[in-house]
């Protein structure tokens, strides 16, 4: 069954596809699937393919927000590192992910062993009025000095 709608309404996961037990929950389960596991496939976010045997789907159906909240619970149960959706589409707002380990970071630092460069230079400015305003706004920030040409 291939089901669309005309707005994005489907979130893609990493993992591709996602198995609904006929109890509503999802799950892993062995390469021969049972006849009560539907399989959700998102192929877009406004197209949902859906592999079953119950007869509650109807062809010429359009993919409603109740057919694609359970498609995108799926996704998110059984991601692997990541859900993603368009950014026109606003985040579904029953959709959880499940918490992530977060590793501490590891941080070290060392201080530099090269010694500090020359001083960094720039063309003489010949033209007064260019010149003072350069160095109006250079003032106080370690600007080198300007030569005079006058």
């Amino acid at each position: 069954m291939l089901l669309r709608s005309a707005e994005p309404l489907l979130v893609l996961a990493d993992s591709g596809v996602a198995l609904r037990h006929k109890d509503g929950t999802f799950g892993l389960t062995p390469p021969l699937l049972p006849e009560t596991i539907e399989v959700f496939a998102p192929l877009s976010p406004t197209c949902l393919l859906i592999s079953t045997s119950r007869a509650h789907y109807r062809p010429d159906q359009c993919l409603t927000r109740k057919i694609a909240a359970k498609a995108n619970a799926g996704a998110a149960a059984w991601c692997q590192e990541a859900v993603y959706r368009p950014p026109s589409m606003p985040w579904p707002t029953h959709l959880r992910l499940a918490p992530q380990e977060v590793r501490p970071p590891r941080l070290s630092a060392a201080p530099a062993q090269q010694p500090p460069g020359p001083a960094p230079t720039h063309p003489e400015i010949r033209h007064g009025e260019l010149r003072a305003i350069v160095e109006q706004l250079s003032h106080g920030w370690c600007a080198p000095p300007f030569r005079s040409t006058t």
